[in-house]
């Protein structure tokens, strides 16, 4: 056998294996952040889990839960409220702003706006799975390297 078909074997069999387990990891994580809205109310009760609802005219203004929320995580801004209803339940739930690990979620009674349960980034399954997927833990080098994986499997 030729030097340059030993050469092609060997690199096609070693960049193969390497661009297979960053695509095993890939979908490993893929296949459970396709389940994050089913799992965090099971996960996280305290946070994602709908209570019952209780009067809405009686709930405080957006404005006031909002600043409550910047409040309860020491001023930093929040970007994002969810309000979950479904069938006489409800939940508003504040995410801040920042990376992925360093978000964190704020569940607020919409009532008296007392903070029912915080759940930070790092602590949150979903978020962890999602930095794997898609940064390997190791940040931009990590984002390059599934990249390059794409790429290598595309050629």
């Amino acid at each position: 056998m030729p030097v340059y078909k030993r050469i092609y074997s060997w690199l096609h069999l070693w960049l193969g294996l390497a661009v297979g387990a960053i695509f095993i990891i890939a979908s490993i994580t893929g296949a459970a952040l396709i389940f994050e809205d089913e799992l965090s109310p099971t996960l996280y009760p305290k946070i994602f889990a709908l209570r019952p609802a209780q009067d809405p005219v009686k709930n405080l203004p957006l404005d006031s839960l909002y600043l409550r929320a910047k409040a309860y995580n020491n001023d930093n801004p929040v970007y994002q409220l969810t309000v979950k209803q479904q069938e006489g339940l409800s939940a508003f739930i504040f995410r801040t702003e920042g990376e992925r690990l360093e978000r964190s979620f704020l569940r607020i009674n919409p009532q008296s706006g007392e903070l029912i349960g915080k759940l930070a980034g790092k602590a949150y399954f979903f978020h962890i799975m999602e930095e794997m997927h898609r940064r390997l833990f190791a940040g931009s080098i990590g984002k390059a390297v599934t990249g390059a994986a794409c790429i290598g499997y595309i050629l």
